[in-house]
């Protein structure tokens, strides 16, 4: 097992694979961002420059954005050594990334421009603009809890095609194993993704071959890396518990819920429903009754896995061929109004933490308003 993700494995998928697209996912402070920065700022530095994409603009006003090359300082200065000594800081204006220097009284020397600094919120700004410089995008933290953009995977194609033109480029998404559940896990089809085991790296080959005057193919890595962090040994030491294996390890990242206080036998099955949220994550909702205590029901909820069998009662954000569907859980009969209400009031069960952390982020993504128009 390896300590880190590093530059050279990431040349070395370049070179292998030659992808459009790199997703790199895995658990924090593992050397993946690290990995990728220093290959952009490398390639840089010969001309090649990089775009820094965060999802919101909000995200980019939190924190000053040089605080992002903080780990490229001190005494092992990555700058000075990439640059020969001929800078040794980076410094950062609204637009972007410039190398930088100190003269002999502190006062700042800014160098070149290296990259841009973009929010995919406000893509649509940036259309009238050129980047025929640009090689590299690293956009940071694409998995998410807090909610998506919407029609997301779309938007960044766009943002991607005013970077790049009639170009081929190369996009990095970075983010940790937070959630198996995202939209672009769904609409790029990436159906290996949530039982991917650490280590293990997939191809998927895209064809193009409608409203195409010549037929091409998009090349997408999916990579977990098998690696200890034993860089961040130190501040890995700050960590125990439940969460220690997911800041510092490999777990998919889960939270205590509700379960079933009896075993499953110990129920009797009244109702079924799959919930598709339509973001790689489905869900068999099950109507349970103690078979000793009556008074005691509940939802249960557990991942359904294969292909929706016809005749199942569906609830989800996107109309299916079925006539059996509504949008999100309203009620087809009066009797499902009032198990619905039973939801909302949190009568639910899961059959594992991962399983129930997940079904709820996954219906908060279906309660997103749907305020977008491409």
């Amino acid at each position: 097992m390896k300590e880190y993700v590093t530059v050279e494995d990431l040349d070395e998928i370049n070179e292998k694979y030659n992808p459009q697209y790199v997703l790199l996912i895995s658990a924090r402070n593992d050397g993946k961002s690290y990995a990728a920065k220093y290959k952009a700022l490398r390639d840089a530095i010969e001309g090649k420059l990089f775009c820094y994409l965060r999802r919101y603009e909000i995200d980019l006003k939190r924190v000053d954005p040089v605080q992002y090359w903080a780990d490229f300082l001190g005494f092992d200065n990555v700058i000075e050594k990439l640059t020969g000594g001929e800078w040794s800081e980076i410094t950062a204006d609204k637009t972007g990334f410039y190398l930088s220097k100190r003269d002999e009284k502190g006062k700042e020397i800014k160098g070149p421009l290296v990259g841009y600094i973009h929010a995919l919120s406000v893509s649509r700004s940036y259309k009238s603009m050129a980047y025929p410089t640009v090689e590299n995008v690293l956009y940071e933290e694409f998995v998410t809890d807090a909610g998506y953009l919407y029609n997301e995977p779309a938007k960044l194609q766009q943002y991607v095609s005013t970077i790049f033109r009639r170009r081929t480029g190369r996009v990095y998404l970075i983010g940790n194993t937070i959630s198996r559940i995202s939209p672009y896990y769904k609409q790029w089809q990436l159906t290996g993704v949530e039982k991917m085991e650490p280590g293990q790296l997939d191809v998927y080959d895209m064809d193009v071959t409608e409203n195409v005057e010549e037929p091409y193919t998009v090349r997408l890595i999916v990579y977990r890396p098998n690696v200890t962090g034993k860089k961040n040994k130190g501040k890995s030491g700050m960590f125990f518990g439940k969460s220690a294996g997911m800041i510092t390890g490999q777990q998919w990242d889960s939270h205590d819920q509700p379960q079933l206080k009896d075993k499953r036998t110990m129920y009797v099955e009244r109702y079924r429903l799959i919930f598709d949220s339509d973001a790689n994550a489905k869900f068999t909702m099950i109507l349970l009754q103690h078979a000793q205590n009556r008074n005691y029901v509940t939802w249960y909820v557990e991942p359904f896995e294969g292909e929706i069998p016809e005749g199942a009662r569906i609830v989800g954000p996107w109309p299916v061929e079925s006539p059996y569907w509504t949008k999100d859980f309203q009620p087809i009969v009066q009797q499902e109004a009032a198990l619905f209400r039973w939801i909302r009031l949190g009568h639910v069960v899961y059959s594992d933490n991962l399983t129930g952390t997940e079904f709820k982020r996954a219906l908060r993504q279906v309660r997103i308003p749907d305020t977008g128009t491409d």
